[in-house]
């Protein structure tokens, strides 16, 4: 479990660059602060599942379920800069 846990820890890490990229993006970009809050907060829910499924979910259906939380945390971090982008662009 603690080889489980230390990955997870090192996913973060790794992880940890998009979402604040993606954070200051929006805002300088002028995306609502109400939305930065909740993509925000969807971020750090999903991310505190995905790592509580990392750690101890040993199942396949568990795997599934934690890839779908990455790809939530992902997309939640894709969808700022998307909506930056439209800001900039005049959209």
């Amino acid at each position: 479990m603690l080889k489980r846990n230390e990955a997870a820890h090192q996913n973060a890490v790794e992880n940890f660059p998009l979402l604040v990229g993606s954070l200051l993006f929006a805002h300088i970009s002028g995306v609502s602060v109400e939305r930065i809050n909740a993509s925000a907060l969807v971020y750090t829910v999903v991310r505190l599942a995905y790592a509580a499924l990392y750690i101890f979910g040993t199942s396949t259906s568990v795997s599934a379920i934690r890839t779908a939380a990455w790809w939530t945390g992902n997309m939640t971090c894709l969808r700022l800069l998307w909506m930056g982008g439209k800001l900039i662009n005049g959209r």
